[in-house]
């Protein structure tokens, strides 16, 4: 799966935004043996939050995002709820303390979470 998203992120279909439309992103050297299997508590990216995984400081959390939709009767056509996922996310060169280590991708000395 890895790959897969390296390989979108390199050649998009479409520009690549971070949050607003006039705030590119530009990949340019990535590869797949640059992220290795690990675990940590402290993570550098945008982290799925729950019961279970939290970040020390709750004002790191901001806020749900859309994660998929369920279908829920299968006999009636667009019968679906949205499933959302709370989110933490770090501050500008810090990262996100979890309560517990979790499953995250090591590139340098930065953990990232998918």
């Amino acid at each position: 799966m890895l790959k897969e998203i390296l390989s979108v992120l390199l050649k998009p279909v479409r520009p690549l935004y971070i949050g607003a439309s006039d705030d590119f992103v530009i990949i340019s050297k990535c590869a797949p043996e640059d992220f290795k299997p690990d675990k940590s508590k402290l993570i550098d990216s945008v982290v799925r939050v729950d019961n279970d995984t939290y970040p020390l400081d709750k004002k790191l959390i901001v806020g749900r995002v859309p994660y998929r939709f369920v279908e829920y009767d299968k006999k009636k056509k667009r019968d679906y709820y949205r499933e959302d996922w709370i989110i933490a996310a770090p501050r500008a060169g810090e990262k996100v303390e979890l309560n517990k280590e979790i499953d995250c991708y090591r590139s340098g000395n930065e953990y990232i979470a998918f």
